[in-house]
This record gives structure tokens, sequence and C-alpha cells, in this order.
């Protein structure tokens, strides 16, 4: 996302605010930069738009990859479980 603004744009949430200017960056309080832990907020809810169907799941299993066993057989390829890619 790119906001653009001639000479200044300001955040406000609630009571408290960033305003950016070309030359400062101002704050309503202090600033905390990772000291503490994120805030809680609500669990992801992703659904699909209205009149969008779901893929159907693929009709064989899905065999995982695993680099680790490739990098330990000095392997450049990864390949499925049995050797065949």
């Amino acid at each position: 996302v790119v906001i653009e603004a001639a000479t200044e744009i300001t955040l406000k949430v609630g009571g408290s605010f960033v305003r950016i200017t070309p030359s400062n960056v101002f704050t309503s309080g202090n600033v905390a930069i990772g000291d503490s832990a994120g805030g809680s907020g609500q669990a992801l809810n992703l659904q699909l738009p209205e009149g969008v169907t779901p893929f159907a799941p693929p009709p064989y299993p899905i065999k995982p990859y695993c680099a680790v066993q490739a990098q330990a057989t000095g392997s450049w390829v990864i390949k499925p479980n049995g050797g065949n890619a």
C-alpha cells in the first residue's frame, strides 16, 4: 500500500496519533518497539466469496517432500518418497 501526501499525513486511532512530515515523525505518546508481546486480536476466518466453489481434493494422496533427506543424500532434486519425480 502506498499513501502519498504533499506536506504531511496523520494516522489517528482513539486518542493517539502518528504524524509524518518530510522532516520528522511525531507521536502523541511513547513509542514502544519490540518490547512487548503482540496484541490479542481475532482468529483468522477465511471464507470464499459468494458463488466461488472450492477446489476438489486431489484424486491421489499428497506425499510430503523431505528437504532434509535430500540434503543428507547430497541430492539437488527433492523427490517424493520412492525417488520417482
